[in-house]
This record gives C-alpha cells, sequence and structure tokens, in this order.
C-alpha cells in the first residue's frame, strides 16, 4: 500500500435511515451517496479489519477465521482480510454497536476516527498489490438456541460499517438477522456453521453497497 495515502476524517452531518426488505436496518450518508452515485461495486476494492464474533460455545477465533475469508471468496479476492495480521480487540464490536445504534454520535465519530491509525498499522504487516478504497469493520453477536420447524436455529445478530479510506468518510452501516443450524454443541454443528459463516460475507457486501 502507497504511504503516500492521506486520510482526512469528513464525517457528515446529514444522514438517511432506512429499513431493507428482509427487516434489517441500513445506515447510508446521503452526502457521500450524492458524490458517488456512479459508483460501480463490482469494480472496488477495500480491506477487511479484524472481525470479533461473540458466539456462545462456538471456537470465536475459528469462526471469525472463516467470516474474513468468505470476504474474499464473496469478491473475487478483491476485499482483504487484515485477520490475523493486526489486533485490534475490542474496536470492530465497539464501532458497530455505537454506529448502528446512532451514527451520528460523538462516539461514533470518535471510533471512525481510529480507522486510519489501523490502517497504517496494517501496512507494515500486509503486502497488497493495490490500494484499497474502502474498509469494513464487522461483528457478529449469537442469540438463543430457539427450535425452527422442529429443527434447532441460532439467531445471529450481524452489524457492519463501510468507510470510504480516499474521502475519510462513513459511508453506510446495516444490521440484519441470520439464522444458522444448531443442534446444541459446536462440535456437532462446527461444520455447518463454518459452512454458513463462510457465506455470510455475500449478504454482508450487498448490504453495504445497495445504497
Amino acid at each position: 500500500m502507497k504511504k503516500s495515502i492521506i486520510l482526512n476524517i469528513l464525517i457528515s452531518g446529514i444522514f438517511a435511515t432506512i429499513v431493507s426488505c428482509g427487516g434489517g436496518k441500513a445506515t447510508v450518508n446521503k452526502d457521500w451517496k450524492a458524490k458517488n452515485k456512479d459508483i460501480d461495486w463490482s469494480k472496488q476494492q477495500g480491506l477487511v479489519l479484524p472481525i470479533d464474533i461473540h458466539v456462545s460455545g462456538a471456537d470465536e477465533v475459528s469462526a471469525a477465521v472463516a467470516l474474513a475469508g468468505g470476504f474474499a471468496g464473496a469478491s473475487d479476492k478483491r476485499w482483504v482480510s487484515l485477520q490475523p495480521a493486526i489486533k485490534i480487540p475490542p474496536f470492530s464490536q465497539n464501532i458497530t454497536h455505537t454506529i448502528t445504534a446512532d451514527h451520528n454520535s460523538a462516539a461514533a465519530k470518535a471510533l471512525l476516527a481510529q480507522i486510519p491509525g489501523f490502517i497504517k498499522k496494517a501496512e507494515a504487516q500486509v503486502k497488497l498489490d493495490f490500494e484499497p478504497r474502502f474498509v469494513i469493520v464487522t461483528h457478529i453477536d449469537g442469540g438463543d438456541t430457539k427450535t425452527f420447524r422442529g429443527k434447532g436455529m441460532r439467531s445471529m445478530d450481524v452489524k457492519a460499517v463501510l468507510y470510504d479510506i480516499k474521502e475519510g468518510a462513513f459511508v453506510s452501516a446495516v444490521r440484519f438477522e441470520s439464522k444458522m443450524p444448531w443442534t446444541g454443541t459446536w462440535t456437532a454443528d462446527k461444520g455447518i456453521v463454518m459452512g454458513k459463516l463462510a457465506a455470510l460475507p455475500s449478504d454482508i457486501l450487498k448490504k453495504l453497497t445497495k445504497i
């Protein structure tokens, strides 16, 4: 990554909040959208900051790695995970919770202002053959196990934030529910859950960029 990247934090005070047809919540920076209305998301490249997953009973490290790898698979390697190159716990949890709750708060702006520092930290750890334009931050909380059509299911609370490195601006944030099979133990369900987590980034990317 070029050392000459200049990251200016330009946090707009005007945003729009919409509810997707899937029941999830999406928040979009209207100013950013107006300036970048012709952007082609199929050609954009970016980074995925280390992911924090809180799923009781699961191997959370393996789960986070599976999710991180899923971003590369869902984007033909245009999105590169920085996990485990840098460690920034519990940043992903803090920023996604804060922005999906109140995207224009002082706390949200303070957390967004930390992103350039993480990118600079990553420059010494990860060799890239492209200059990324965007950063994604994702966090997942695991809900209670429930029975759905006779089968055990676990509800996952998925939160993600999209940030524009070039403009130093918040772009969008999403929060939605994802269900996955769960019979009661990580040992029994690991293969199914890991596969579901690896496929989840495709939904995250679609929701973040459907603006």
